[in-house]
């Protein structure tokens, strides 16, 4: 099952979120985003920051990664945004396969 992943970015509000997840999802880069407010603490610059943020969850697969993470350098409003991924060990056959439907690429 390791052939998809979830990959977790944040950003600073929800418009942000939906934003770059309906481009994600019309580039056929994800299958899915979840989006949800969370607080992050974290080192920037030589300070504590303290902020309420949107945590984005994208559902993708291993060989769409790399055009995802480039997508999102390219797209995200953060300096150093937050990209990393989880291999998906295990799930329901059905939604693995959901999955890779949605990132199907037409053809012309």
């Amino acid at each position: 099952m390791t052939n998809y992943l979830s990959v977790h970015t944040s950003v600073s509000n929800l418009s942000d979120a939906k934003k770059l997840s309906r481009t994600l999802l019309e580039e056929k880069l994800i299958a899915c985003a979840n989006i949800l407010p969370c607080s992050s603490i974290y080192q920037w610059q030589g300070r504590v920051e303290d902020s309420d943020e949107v945590l984005m969850i994208l559902k993708t697969d291993i060989e769409t990664y790399p055009l995802l993470e480039n997508r999102l350098r390219n797209l995200h409003p953060y300096e150093e945004p937050m990209i990393v991924a989880f291999a998906v060990q295990n799930g329901s056959k059905s939604y693995l396969q959901w999955i890779s439907k949605s990132l199907e690429k037409k053809e012309n």
